[in-house]
């Protein structure tokens, strides 16, 4: 993609927003234009009644002919925009109703070259005149210049005839007639404003909320949508006596390619399994009278929910699962092919709860693995959410904790205003004697289920405030060190004491510290207590994967919040997808209202990178300036700088 096409394409997800908002407002106007039609046609024709003995016959009658013909093209272009509205464009449809509408109101206008002498008929005309302007300017909520024009064809006249009088009181009420085009023309614009502000936060709410359910690198249903889906099948099977699958679908070797190609790699990798998926699971539910659903709840697996279904056709369901991945993958203009695992459990026989059934095809899917690729297991009564696997792993989770075999790696966290690495967010790494280096997505929740995450995350503490008081020592003062706490380490009763074991053994400054939480944490009440007193401290708070949690925002009100750091999954494909970049764009928008700092994970590209400055982001993470390294390996990059990395 050339610098042409970028711009091209940022300037489209700029917009993106601002061009939904016009085609909501275009909507919300064709709709009261369509009411005003039957009203506009029943005012013309007793206006026309009214004056019929009373003024110029043909000029009367010319004025009701024009009047019909543009209420009949309003008429006519809102039937048409419901049946072709995609054919023209918001701006096209947008013009062509604001010529109707500004016409009718030059008709309304004309109708002062028929006042009559008698006083009492020049107040029933007046009067009119003076209705039909607040009422256009009230349809026309959401089209400030078109208001402005309506409003003036229609009163402008009426000044016009006042001033011609000559007369004092004639005068008077010409400066009248100004003013209440100034006070209508006001009206429009606040009611406008506050209308475009109100779809404005509709929208950011939609994408929150839609976030909230969907993961957020597929678009597939989450946890929370997987759990309503599977209470809604088992009310139905319940009733008609049938049977429904859960099918754990996990990716085998994707960690290698985490390993050798960034997270980016295998990011693309399950974005498209992803859209396989779906694509063949629609096929079959055209085909058949299965409902087949396809979610990710986890990084892992796609977990997909077959109702209804016998038991004896599994393996077939299995086995297309299977086929999407006998096409090659092609990344670095590398052919690269996957395998699956797939864990099955079936409603009724092996359980009747939603969550024991999510546990089971879990259970079964590690099973699978541990059997090699494309293989199938179905659920078993010996088998529990403590598989093998997991249950090894915990018991060499607290040999590593004996044996110190855990490391802390560094990412650096950059400044884009100085371009300088500003700090580094410490990342726990787990080299096993046997296995090598386990993935913190194997081990972490693990330790979060079986509390090892308590010891866990003390010794990282310790580990990085001491590390990053060696760096000051070494001359880069200031350099900031960024620690994530987990849930339960927020939820045990010595967490400050812990806190305060950990700068008084380092030394370190407080404000040289940033704690890292979930949106979730900022929302339990009874958690308030523990971050007043650690805002208190000086520590930094930060908000970890903004986002892809709760969809309120309103915990940043209630805590003193100073970054919050915009989801990898968010940044993926920021530069390709229009959705990505205007929840980023609102996101870094938002933050600056808010005088919150902003950070960016995952920053993998020079796009993005440009994208991100475009918009004011603050701080930047991500592959593109540096993997996690090792605290010798930081130093030395800390010594060379990071310059480079912004020369275009």
């Amino acid at each position: 993609m050339n610098i042409a096409e970028t711009d091209q394409l940022s300037q489209l997800e700029r917009t993106k927003i601002q061009n939904e908002i016009a085609e909501e407002l275009v909507d919300h106007w064709f709709k009261a234009a369509s009411t005003g039609v039957c009203v506009a046609f029943v005012a013309g024709s007793s206006f026309f009644a009214l004056f019929y003995h009373r003024a110029n016959i043909l000029l009367l009658s010319l004025w009701l002919f024009g009047l019909c013909v543009a209420i009949l093209g309003i008429a006519g272009l809102n039937f048409s925009y419901k049946r072709f509205k995609t054919k023209f464009s918001t701006q096209q449809w947008n013009f062509a109703l604001s010529c109707f509408v500004v016409a009718t109101t030059f008709f309304w206008g004309s109708t002062i070259l028929f006042n009559p002498d008698d006083m009492v008929q020049q107040f029933i005309l007046l009067a009119i005149l003076f209705i039909a302007a607040a009422s256009f300017s009230i349809i026309t909520v959401g089209m400030f210049y078109v208001s402005v024009m309506c409003v003036s064809f229609i009163l402008f006249p009426v000044a016009a005839w006042f001033f011609l009088k000559g007369a004092f009181y004639y005068d008077i009420g010409g400066i009248f007639v100004l003013i209440y085009i100034i006070f209508l023309s006001g009206m429009n614009f606040r009611s406008t404003k506050w209308l475009i502000h109100s779809l404005q936060l509709s929208k950011m709410l939609s994408s929150f909320t839609h976030q909230a359910n969907h993961d957020l690198l597929t678009d597939l249903p989450n946890q929370r949508m997987l759990a309503q889906y599977i209470e809604n099948s088992i009310k139905t099977v319940t009733a008609t006596n049938e049977n429904f699958a859960l099918i754990s679908f996990g990716i085998n070797r994707l960690e290698m390619f985490n390993n050798s190609l960034g997270y980016l790699a295998s990011d693309l990798i399950i974005n498209s399994i992803s859209k396989r998926l779906s694509s063949q699971l629609l096929e079959l539910n055209q085909l058949d009278k299965k409902k087949r659903i396809v979610t990710r709840p986890r990084p892992d697996a796609f977990v997909i929910l077959i109702v209804p279904i016998v038991p004896a056709d599994i393996n077939k369901e299995v086995n297309q699962l299977f086929l999407t991945l006998n096409k090659p993958f092609h990344l670095e203009n590398r052919e690269s092919r996957l395998t699956g695992s797939a864990g099955v459990t079936i409603f009724p026989q092996d359980s009747k709860d939603a969550e024991k059934l999510l546990t089971n095809t879990y259970a079964a899917m590690f099973e699978a693995k541990a059997k090699g690729g494309n293989q199938i297991a179905f659920y078993k009564a010996a088998m529990t959410s403590n598989t093998p696997h997991l249950l090894e792993i915990e018991n060499d989770l607290n040999n590593a904790i004996l044996r110190k075999e855990f490391l802390v790696y560094y990412q650096p966290l950059v400044d884009l205003q100085s371009q300088t690495i500003c700090g580094v967010e410490a990342l726990i790494r787990w080299n096993h004697p046997e296995r090598g280096f386990i993935s913190p997505i194997d081990f972490i929740p693990v330790a979060e289920e079986t509390g090892l995450i308590l010891p866990i995350g003390e010794w990282v503490l310790n580990e990085a405030l001491l590390q990053t008081k060696a760096w000051h020592k070494q001359g880069f003062d200031g350099l900031k060190i960024a620690v994530n706490l987990a849930a339960k380490q927020l939820r045990q009763g010595n967490l400050i004491e812990t806190i305060d074991n950990a700068l008084k053994r380092s030394g370190i400054d407080p404000q040289c510290i940033e704690l890292e939480l979930t949106e979730t944490a900022l929302l339990d009440e009874s958690l308030s207590p523990l971050i007043s007193q650690i805002s208190k401290r000086g520590i930094s708070l930060s908000i970890d994967d903004f986002g892809t949690g709760y969809s309120g925002l309103s915990y940043l009100k209630h805590f003193h919040v100073d970054k919050i750091k915009i989801d990898k999954s968010f940044i993926d494909d920021v530069v390709s997808n229009n959705d990505s970049a205007a929840i980023v764009t609102a996101t870094l928008a938002m933050a600056k209202e808010l005088g919150i700092k902003t950070l960016a994970e995952g920053v993998e590209t020079k796009e993005q990178l440009a994208f991100l400055q475009a918009r004011e982001c603050q701080y930047i993470q991500g592959y593109y300036f540096s993997k996690p390294l090792a605290a010798t390996a930081l130093a030395e990059l800390l010594r060379d700088g990071i310059s480079t990395k912004f020369q275009t």
